[in-house]
């Protein structure tokens, strides 16, 4: 089962994972806030007022908060946003781009 973290519902979450018998857990990042990043109005709308870099980071933090939570068996897709930027025209990025990024280390 792939299962979107959503932060602030972490509680409801593990009452529903509960109830249900799943072998494997994934955990994903497809929205954040109202905005679902895998089109290229929802990033568009994401990155309103921050930059690229800015908003990878927000997501890699959201990523690196569901792993946290231990609700998860595994974190899915991490360059789910890649698709969104090549969508919005942006040429192909690699991971070096961002290792200045505050969330190095983590």
């Amino acid at each position: 089962m792939e299962v979107d973290y959503i932060p602030g519902e972490e509680r409801h979450l593990l009452e529903i994972l509960e109830d249900y018998p799943f072998d494997f857990v994934l955990g994903s990042i497809h929205y954040i806030g109202n905005n679902f990043i895998a089109t290229k109005v929802g990033f568009e709308n994401f990155l309103a007022g921050r930059g690229i870099i800015e908003g990878i980071e927000e997501y890699w933090h959201l990523w690196k908060k569901g792993i946290e939570t231990g609700l998860f068996d595994v974190m899915a897709h991490p360059d789910y946003f890649r698709r969104s930027l090549y969508q919005m025209g942006v040429p192909d990025v690699s991971f070096k781009e961002y290792e200045s990024s505050s969330l190095r280390g983590h």
